[in-house]
């Protein structure tokens, strides 16, 4: 899968098919011919529409303006779908329980804390200073 999707679209998440939105209508379900393809949730699930920065999704006879980078989120089946904005950018955030990924999940490896490498600091302001 990661292979197909590094290599089809330059987006980032594994499995899933990634760009950014772009200003007008973007179609989003199963189905390869949408241009936001899910892995779960009906072949054609609706759409994304963006238009000067607000994004509206409309599926059946649902429609609603999506608020980027907040909790508010769609269903299409197992799956959350949530607006994202960074910079003039925005995209859609896929959330999916049952992922592989996440379930195979097991931790990070990491070393164990040695109170010796332990920094005694305390944080404040750092005072403004003019380029040289």
């Amino acid at each position: 899968m990661d292979s197909d999707f590094r290599g089809h679209r330059g987006g980032s998440a594994r499995g899933v098919r990634g760009d950014w939105l772009h200003e007008g209508v973007s179609g989003f379900g199963r189905d390869p011919n949408n241009e936001i393809v899910l892995p779960d949730g009906p072949s054609r699930g609706g759409t994304f529409q963006l238009h000067g920065g607000r994004i509206t999704v409309l599926a059946g006879s649902f429609s609603r303006e999506l608020v980027p980078d907040s909790s508010d989120s769609v269903k299409a089946g197992r799956l959350s779908l949530l607006a994202i904005q960074r910079g003039d950018k925005f995209g859609i955030r896929l959330k999916d329980p049952e992922s592989p990924y996440r379930l195979s999940f097991r931790g990070i490896d990491y070393y164990p804390a040695h109170p010796e490498y332990r920094v005694i600091a305390r944080f404040g302001p750092s005072p403004l200073q003019s380029p040289s």
